[in-house]
């Protein structure tokens, strides 16, 4: 079901190289903002500070809703803001900024689209990092007409089985290669309830 389909729920959609003239223009817009200092535009902003593991580091979120000069807006239904959420980590003397754009359906303030970005960053490092590490998926050259498809459905239950609760012990990889060896081990994953 289409996230739009579902009530109360909205879409946060990373910006990427995979589309680089809308990238470019929301980059260009919230520089172009930046050294106006943000007056006569309809947004908000949100901030949060973490000190931990070595690190300090602040997440910046400004949520833009005037999309009047976005040519590309148009094009992606439900659109009603642009969001920055600018990262600048300090690990000793090092100091990195990176900034991530994404488009969004939410009416809502910028707190709700930093927290909703935290957890696009939860899922993509927990659940893509795992099925690119244990199962090769960004290496995979399977291209036929739904094949890939069918492909990424089968690691992702592969996944569900190997991270079921009574799965053993050990990592997603180290069940996975016991499976592998032990068919009685396989079975149990299969079968468990």
């Amino acid at each position: 079901m289409p996230v739009r389909e579902v009530p109360g729920a909205d879409d946060l959609l990373a910006v990427k190289k995979n589309h680089p003239k809308l990238q470019s223009e929301i980059d260009w817009l919230f520089r172009h903002h930046d050294q106006d200092g943000w007056r006569e535009t309809d947004s908000s902003l949100a901030m949060t500070h973490n000190t931990g593991h070595g690190r300090t580091e602040t997440r910046e979120c400004r949520l833009m809703r005037d999309l009047t000069v976005l040519e590309q807006a148009r094009e992606w239904k439900d659109l009603h803001a642009v969001v920055r959420v600018r990262a600048t980590r300090t690990i000793g003397d090092n100091t990195s900024v990176e900034d991530r754009f994404y488009l969004t359906s939410l009416q809502g303030e910028a707190g709700e689209a930093l927290h909703a970005s935290r957890l696009h960053w939860v899922v993509e490092n927990g659940l893509h990092w795992l099925l690119d590490v244990v199962f090769r998926d960004d290496a995979s050259k399977i291209k036929l007409a739904n094949a890939s498809q069918n492909w990424v459905f089968l690691r992702h239950f592969a996944l569900t089985l190997l991270r079921r609760p009574g799965a053993g012990k050990g990592s997603v990889e180290t069940k996975c290669f016991k499976a592998a060896l032990e068919p009685d081990y396989l079975l149990t994953l299969l079968t468990l309830r």
